[in-house]
């Protein structure tokens, strides 16, 4: 079975347990790539990759300045 490369909202906002409104507020503030293909909206392997790894990050971030603001 090969890998997905890329993945329509629906698939998207199931992958990673999300509302389809969230992807489309991470879209628009340039944290989530897409692709269009004519009307229909794709996001690749990569860049669902790359903005689940930017979350990550802004939580340890989040949670190191929490850390370091409560001692």
């Amino acid at each position: 079975m090969t890998a997905r490369l890329t993945y329509t909202i629906p698939q998207v906002c199931e992958a990673v347990n999300t509302s389809r409104s969230l992807l489309y507020q991470e879209i628009q503030a340039g944290r989530l790539r897409i692709l269009k293909i004519g009307r229909k909206t794709l996001v690749t392997d990569a860049a669902l990759r790359a903005w689940v790894d930017l979350l990550e990050s802004n939580t340890q971030k989040k949670r190191a300045e929490s850390a370091s603001a409560t001692v």
